[in-house]
């Protein structure tokens, strides 16, 4: 109910990478992408890096003309539009950041050795790894583990932090963590300020995001002093 009907043909390739058959495949596609994501072999490593953030990048960046910001300061709602302001540098990491990705696919040196879970595992901590595969590596190991979150909910917790100044950033269009996350947040935790930014997506290089992230940070500043 979230990729697979967003992005079904991104999401089609992201299962045919991993040999996963879709419907009535009863294998967990997760753990099929941390096996390959720790083989021995760095280019099956780097093939399955490459088709997990292939997924991530189809549904990180629908866009729309929106570019009005919904904010809700502690007291109340009220709408605003983004006031079109690049960010400086912004594009420059975000196309540095691609750069990297798509030359990362080809860049591990390769390393056969015998099969095993085990074996790769140990195989794994030996052998140069890419930023490109690892973040992939990181991002599906917290995916098979729930985010080391089961037994401690974040928002059953929020009054350890409530007394935290905080500000929050979410795009409306992030279809990575939609944005009933940030609306259960705030149900929780009405004393922290947040933004909704229309027409952002997930990434924070996103123009729209960053501007809102700047004026948050320096929005802190005076509140630390």
């Amino acid at each position: 109910g979230g990729a697979s009907k967003l992005v079904p043909a991104a999401f089609k390739a992201y299962l045919q990478a991993v040999g996963h058959a879709g419907e009535g495949d009863d294998r967990d596609v997760i753990e099929l992408y941390h096996e390959q994501l720790t083989s021995p072999d760095s280019a099956t490593r780097s093939r399955a890096a490459g088709s997990w953030h292939s997924l991530g990048g189809a549904v990180s960046r629908l866009t729309s003309a929106s570019n009005v910001v919904q904010s809700w300061d502690g007291e109340g709602w009220r709408i605003r539009p983004h006031v079109e302001e690049k960010a400086p540098h912004s594009a420059d990491r975000a196309s540095a950041s691609e750069q990297t990705q798509q030359s990362a696919k080809s860049s591990e040196p390769r390393n056969p050795s015998p099969s095993g879970a085990k074996r790769a595992t140990q195989e794994i901590k030996a052998v140069p790894m890419s930023t490109f595969t690892a973040q992939a590596l990181l991002e599906c190991h917290y995916c098979l583990h729930d985010a080391f979150l089961a037994n401690t909910p974040i928002l059953q917790g929020i009054d350890q932090i409530r007394h935290i100044p905080t500000i929050a950033v979410h795009g409306r269009l992030d279809f990575i963590c939609p944005a009933c996350t940030i609306w259960e947040l705030h149900e929780a935790w009405p004393e922290a300020e947040v933004h909704v930014v229309g027409g952002a997506g997930h990434s924070m290089y996103d123009s729209l995001i960053t501007h809102e992230l700047i004026n948050a940070t320096e929005r802190m500043k005076t509140k630390a002093t």
